[in-house]
């Protein structure tokens, strides 16, 4: 069993969830951070676009998630794909996280 994620800064590029459909027009979005490394100050975006966009949206952002816990966003408006992008705003190499997310809590409007 894989409990969570581990997520190093590494060249800086930004990490991709795999895509997924919406399950209703707003939703409640939660990450879990259980493990620092180093200084981290680590980024969320929720991205979103419908099927037939080119490119993706930013809906909304966790940022500067620096220690461990667990951040939530309600978010409204949301197209018919998301996927969430990962990055990290420090330069440290070794900076890393260990994150956990569910499944967003759907709602209709």
């Amino acid at each position: 069993m894989i409990v969570g994620t581990t997520i190093f800064r590494l060249d800086g590029s930004p990490f991709y969830s795999p895509a997924f459909p919406r399950g209703g027009e707003a939703a409640v979005f939660t990450v879990e951070t259980t493990h620092v490394s180093s200084s981290p100050t680590f980024v969320v975006t929720i991205q979103h676009k419908n099927e037939d966009d080119t490119s993706w949206a930013d809906l909304d952002t966790f940022s500067n998630i620096t220690a461990v816990g667990t951040s939530t966003k309600d978010v409204t408006g949301i197209k018919e794909m998301v996927r969430l992008k990962f990055t990290f705003s420090t330069t440290g190499p070794d900076d890393a996280v260990h994150i956990i997310v569910p499944p967003p809590a759907w709602r209709p409007y």
